[in-house]
């Protein structure tokens, strides 16, 4: 679930990294389509969501990540 902008914006750079290696790891093939269980349709959506947190966490890191997945 994506976290309130409030929130995200009193994390430290620790905590940054750390929600991105999370999304990272959401992305990985496996995570992503949850192991066949979904649709195409369904793992992009699931897709573009978590890359837009992972963007913003980014922006708001100052820097980017680069994919750790």
């Amino acid at each position: 679930k994506t976290k309130s902008l409030s929130l995200i914006m009193n994390l430290t750079r620790e905590q940054i990294l750390n929600e991105i290696d999370r999304i990272d790891n959401q992305l990985s093939p496996e995570n992503l389509h949850c192991d066949g269980e979904i649709t195409r349709a369904q793992a992009q959506v699931k897709y573009n969501r978590l890359m837009k947190e992972r963007n913003r966490l980014e922006k708001l890191l100052g820097e980017p990540v680069e994919y750790r997945g």
